[in-house]
């Protein structure tokens, strides 16, 4: 069992998705695709946050949530997310991400 701390409180949750790896792997596409649209400026990761851990709703699912500055257009975060689709599915075929507010994109992956 891992142990998460989700503020205020700690739950438990069993896991087979190593989240770190997740996390991991969305700040690795989101280089990839943001080196390309800044054209080498990185100074989008000042205003970014990629949180991944158990859903407070549901600790048996995993919550991967992006904010960002840079998704303040309905376009420009759904391109994101088309990106971010390709990492999440690895992890579970059926997770996406979707807007969930201007700048703020989640998916929820099953264990």
């Amino acid at each position: 069992m891992r142990k998460f701390t989700v503020k205020p409180k700690t739950i438990t949750a069993s896991t087979n998705i190593d989240t770190q790896s997740l996390e991991r792997d969305i700040w690795a596409a989101l280089e990839k695709y943001m080196k390309k649209k800044m054209k080498g400026d990185d100074s989008w990761k000042e205003y970014t946050v990629v949180e991944v851990g158990p859903w407070e709703e549901n600790p048996e699912m995993i919550q991967a949530e992006i904010r960002s500055e840079l998704l303040v257009n309905y376009k420009s975060q759904t391109e994101i997310d088309e990106v971010l689709d390709e990492v999440v599915a690895k992890y579970d075929p059926d997770a996406y991400f979707e807007p969930w507010s201007a700048g703020i994109s989640q998916a929820y992956l099953r264990q």
